[in-house]
């Protein structure tokens, strides 16, 4: 990964910092609310503006909620819905706001594994849920 520029999202602790680290380097600390979807372009952006690229992005933002409440042994019917949607907000809907924001950039710098890496996002998604067999539709 020498010489790339990478986004690692939720890089502020847990795994992501610890991806962040262990890739070395010199980093960049952008504060970011992955809910608010204006500060996730405008995170996006000044990496664009100081770094002229991005080359690789590992979408690892994930919301925390109330840990007692959320893997406290409740029946998953009895948990808040709010803290729900902290996790697809902050986890799903991020990455995919993410994903929006850089590859744009790459299609017009013509870079074609954005194109391909698309499929490739779909077909892991398929994969995962099973969808036809594996295979993206």
């Amino acid at each position: 990964m020498k010489d790339k520029v990478i986004v690692v999202t939720g890089a502020s602790r847990g795994i992501g910092k610890g991806i962040a680290l262990g890739l070395g380097g010199r980093g960049i600390s952008i504060h970011c609310d992955h809910r608010v979807d204006a500060q996730v372009e405008a995170a996006f952006a000044r990496v664009f503006q100081e770094q002229g690229r991005i080359d690789v992005l590992i979408n690892n933002a994930l919301g925390s909620p109330d840990q007692r409440v959320m893997w406290g042994g409740q029946k998953f019917w009895e948990i808040p819905l709010s803290l729900w949607d902290d996790l697809i907000d902050v986890g799903l809907r991020s990455h995919l706001v993410a994903a929006r924001c850089m590859v744009p950039a790459l299609i017009a710098a013509g870079d074609w594994m954005a194109r391909s890496g698309q499929a490739l996002l779909v077909e892991d998604l398929a994969k995962e849920f099973g969808i036809d067999g594996g295979r993206a539709c």
